[in-house]
């Protein structure tokens, strides 16, 4: 079952053992694929687009997981 939500800075589209978020921006929008196994969840893919151009974002998972955390707690406070 696909269920989407808006929370103003970001969509959020869940569907099975994946959720997809969007952030978007006045000129274009960051996605990351979350994917869910047991307990863990990891980036399985993240991606920009602005303006017409984009791309994947490479690099440490962990690292982006954390950044992304961090970039989510500081606008709920």
């Amino acid at each position: 079952m696909k269920t989407i939500a808006n929370f103003g800075l970001m969509d959020v589209i869940s569907e099975d053992n994946k959720d997809t978020i969007n952030f978007n921006l006045s000129s274009g929008k960051v996605t990351f694929i979350l994917a869910f196994k047991g307990e863990e969840v990891a980036i399985e893919r993240a991606y920009w687009r602005h303006l017409n151009y984009g791309g994947a974002i490479e690099g440490d998972q962990a690292k982006l997981w954390k950044i992304f955390n961090q970039k989510i707690k500081k606008k709920l406070n």
